[in-house]
């Protein structure tokens, strides 16, 4: 929640404070970067733990859940009073079941989740997926409620509780911080919800709290970032394993929903952010087409790559949260959304256009081409580091296509090669630098850019020099945990718009497209490309430089003796999860979720694995609703 939101901004305009700002950290220019190491040499000699006074944060370790006063009377379940699905996991569709039969309220509901979230997130296990919980939270519910019960219901999202990643902005009123995990921003004011979160609010979602997520998605040092840390949210764990690793920068986001904290939450990706965690979390992630969700109030780092997505227990979880935020259309605050196909604008029902409801074709992929990338990709355990566990969990996927109906073509992309030589690979040997420069520079831009619109910064940082010099003389507060690289960020700090930005952009367009994923669709007449979501080089950063759709299902678990991996956080570890991804051209979201509800339906292995003991909180709805007939 705001911890003062009441605190009032520093006097002058936006542009006398920002001249102010500039005056005092002249030091941040290209011309004089050596300033900023040698404050970082000097702040290290003084010693991590001096803190400013002016500093007034409180650590993320007091951070108060407002947790509901529970009848802890455990009560069983005798088909009196409808169903109770179990909270780890329960669909939206059996959540919206029980809320039209009354079996229980959006007031139980939340109610419940913010239960187990008590249960795990800071206490027990200590998961770390939530960084705050909305103090309005129950508000939301009851009115859903009161509409439910006066006959308006909003659709199937109507009193669904759901959360946010921290770099998504949420109006104030619902009592949240948005600061991508950072207590630079923290009780800044944000204009308003980001498009995508109005639109879910309009549809009946109850937001819930802010998920956890790598500081700065993951863009804030160059070296030891670990996956899961904020400075705010602290080390995010998987609920699959004690100090497992819940990849980056989403991670928040895809563990509250694997460990049944929210029926469904929001994230984003620039570079596997969606697709990573969801395939290390045993759910389901989509990025969709660059352009369909605005990322207007979304904290940036790459305006040619960003994209919000929904993260799901199921592809139709998924489909239902992507229509929603997707219902804003064309925004005037991201020109992306600008090439919106008309149809794609007018907004479309996913659930309904992917055809998840036609139980009774038995082939639902028949007469589809589909290629996959084959043992190619499998040859070179040093390149491609497939686990012999989930190279045969692929290998059965591919079959389960097959038998669905699809004919399965092996394609190699012109960019990436067959993986057995990287020095042959030029997606990956030559995108590495451009890529970097790319979104050090728009990073830079869209940073600055966002703070402009803030209406409350108290922190008075208003640029990415601010930032850089908050981290230097906050260090115990913002650095700490072993995390002290601001590499990344210094290095954007050196960056200006210019023509061969552009030219980078442009290219990596040529060997993501032309040689990538359009190239190959092309030459093997294949509507979509099948591919493991992990290894050393997986598909989805080639969809993710070309603006492209890429959806991540649960594939499969490494075997149960698998070896713990031995930096912190541990990926690999005994029986973690794997996932498949599905990716094609712009605006095929349909298509994409019809291939992967399929597949789910099909080879549906999300079911053979729960969270570790620890991890699976025991408050169920069951324990708050008591029997109507004892």
């Amino acid at each position: 929640m705001l911890l003062n939101p009441t605190q009032s901004t520093p006097t002058g305009n936006k542009q006398e404070r920002k001249e102010r700002t500039l005056s005092t950290m002249a030091k941040f220019t290209t011309s004089s970067l050596v300033v900023v190491l040698c404050a970082l040499l000097l702040a290290y000699l003084q010693g991590a733990g001096s803190t400013p006074a002016a500093t007034t944060a409180t650590t993320s370790s007091e951070v108060v859940f407002e947790t509901p006063h529970l009848n802890t009377q455990l009560y069983s379940n005798d088909g009196k009073n409808g169903t109770y699905p179990d909270l780890l996991d329960a669909s939206i569709s059996e959540l919206q079941a029980g809320l039209e039969r009354r079996d229980f309220s959006s007031v139980e509901l939340v109610q419940a989740y913010l239960a187990r979230i008590e249960e795990v997130n800071i206490h027990g296990p200590g998961l770390r997926a939530i960084i705050e919980t909305s103090p309005v939270a129950l508000q939301q519910a009851k009115k859903l409620d009161q509409e439910r019960a006066a006959g308006k219901t909003r659709g199937t999202l109507h009193g669904i509780p759901i959360v946010i990643k921290d770099n998504v902005a949420t109006d104030s009123s619902l009592g949240m911080n948005t600061t991508a995990g950072s207590y630079t921003l923290l009780n800044s004011i944000v204009p308003g919800d980001s498009p995508s979160i109005a639109t879910l609010r309009k549809a009946g979602a109850v937001i819930l709290g802010k998920a956890n997520m790598s500081v700065w998605a993951q863009a804030r040092g160059l070296v030891n970032q670990t996956q899961g840390f904020s400075p705010r949210g602290g080390f995010g764990t998987s609920a699959y394993w004690p100090g497992g690793n819940p990849c980056s920068s989403s991670s928040g986001s895809a563990v509250a929903v694997a460990a049944g904290l929210a029926a469904a939450s929001v994230g984003s990706q620039t570079s596997g952010s969606i697709i990573c965690p969801a395939s290390y979390n045993n759910i389901v992630g989509f990025k969709p087409t660059v352009g369909l969700i605005s990322r207007n109030g979304v904290i940036p780092i790459s305006a040619t790559q960003d994209s919000a997505g929904p993260f799901g227990r199921s592809v139709k979880d998924v489909a239902i949260l992507l229509t929603a935020m997707a219902q804003h259309g064309r925004d005037e605050g991201d020109n992306a959304t600008w090439s919106q196909p008309e149809q794609v604008a007018k907004g479309i029902d996913y659930a309904a256009a992917s055809h998840f409801d036609n139980k009774a074709v038995e082939k639902p992929l028949q007469g589809m081409r589909l290629g996959y990338s084959g043992e190619g990709f499998f040859a070179n355990q040093t390149l491609q580091n497939y686990d012999d566990s989930v190279a045969a969990a692929y290998q059965h996927s591919i079959q389960v296509l097959r038998d669905l109906g699809a004919t399965l073509v092996e394609v190699t992309l012109d960019c990436i090669g067959e993986g057995v030589d990287p020095d042959k690979t030029a997606f990956y040997n030559a995108s590495d630098n451009t890529q970097t420069v790319l979104w050090q520079t728009e990073m830079r831009v869209g940073l600055e850019e966002y703070i402009s619109k803030l209406k409350q910064v108290p922190s008075a940082v208003y640029d990415l020099g601010g930032i850089v010099y908050f981290g230097i003389a906050n260090q115990a507060l913002e650095l700490g945990g072993n995390q002290t690289d601001q590499g990344f960020l210094i290095e954007a700090l050196q960056t200006r718009p210019n023509s061969t930005v552009d030219e980078y952009r442009q290219y990596g367009f040529r060997v993501s497209r032309e040689m990538g994923i359009d190239g190959a669709l092309n030459k093997y007449n294949v509507s979509a490309i099948v591919s493991p979501s992990g290894g050393d080089y997986p598909l989805y950063p080639v969809a993710d430089r070309a603006q492209y759709p890429v959806i991540g299902v649960p594939m499969g678990f490494y075997a149960n003796n698998t070896e713990q991996g031995s930096d912190f956080p541990y990926y690999p570890f005994p029986n973690a999860p794997t996932g498949i991804s599905f990716t094609s051209r712009k605006w095929t979201e349909p298509l994409l979720l019809k291939i992967a509800h399929a597949y789910e339906q099909a080879n549906n292995v999300r079911s053979q694995r729960k969270p570790y003991h620890a991890a699976q909180a025991k408050s169920q709805i069951l324990h708050l609703v008591p029997p109507a007939d004892k």
